[in-house]
């Protein structure tokens, strides 16, 4: 399966022949709990090795030349279950040709996403966690987003943010990237990230892009 899926994924190009290639992805030590938890058995696991992390590493490496080729590569480290379900459903029905341009939140806290192309730290914002009515709001409600928005320092970000993505989309464009995952950060993913990925995803959206918007730690305390 591992030697040969490669070469079966370079034959259907050769022929022309439609698919998509989505790659779940996820952190060696999370994968390594995970097999601990499901007792199974590696595949790549060998007599003289019993080492379930040298069998991921080794993982890893047969399957980078099909990452690299993916359409969709999604690290799944921090996902639940619906929240996967949610990301790929997105990918699947967006129909639309060219590149599909994802806006995501996350929290710092959590840990970042390997599977974005930029990065964006928010954290230098003010933080509607210190307001006690806004605390368990998300940036996702209006009152938080206003409260964000409300800076001098935040139009101006978003502002250069906007600049940049669109300076920066054509380019990746013409070099045929088949997608683009943008990703804000805060402390927690809640409230500063939520927002800015809400901001952007409207913007691009008046620019007629179809933005798929996600916030991958909006559930997590």
């Amino acid at each position: 399966m591992f030697s040969d899926l490669d070469d079966t994924v370079t034959y259907l190009r050769q022929k022309e022949v439609e698919y998509k290639i989505i790659f779940l992805d996820c952190d060696e030590n999370e994968i390594l709990k995970r097999y601990k938890l499901s007792r199974r058995r590696h595949p790549l696991m060998e007599e003289q090795d019993k080492r379930i992390m040298n069998a991921i590493m080794r993982e890893k490496e047969l399957l980078f030349s099909v990452k690299d080729k993916a359409d969709f590569v999604i690290d799944t480290t921090f996902l639940t279950a619906p929240k996967l379900k949610e990301i790929i459903v997105n990918f699947l029905k967006d129909e639309k040709e060219g590149m599909r341009i994802y806006c995501m939140s996350f929290g710092y806290k959590f840990g970042t996403p390997t599977e974005a192309d930029l990065m964006f730290d928010v954290r230098c914002l003010p933080n509607p966690y210190y307001v006690d009515e806004l605390r368990a709001r998300t940036g996702q409600d209006k009152a938080v987003q206003d409260y964000v928005m409300d800076s001098e320092n935040s139009v101006i970000l978003l502002s250069k943010f906007e600049d940049l993505v669109e300076y920066l989309i054509p380019l990746y464009e013409a070099e045929g990237k088949g997608q683009l995952v943008i990703a804000f950060g805060c402390s927690g993913g809640h409230h500063r990230s939520v927002t800015f990925a809400e901001k952007l995803g409207e913007y691009l959206k008046k620019e007629g892009y179809a933005p798929i918007i996600s916030h991958r730690d909006l559930e997590k305390k």
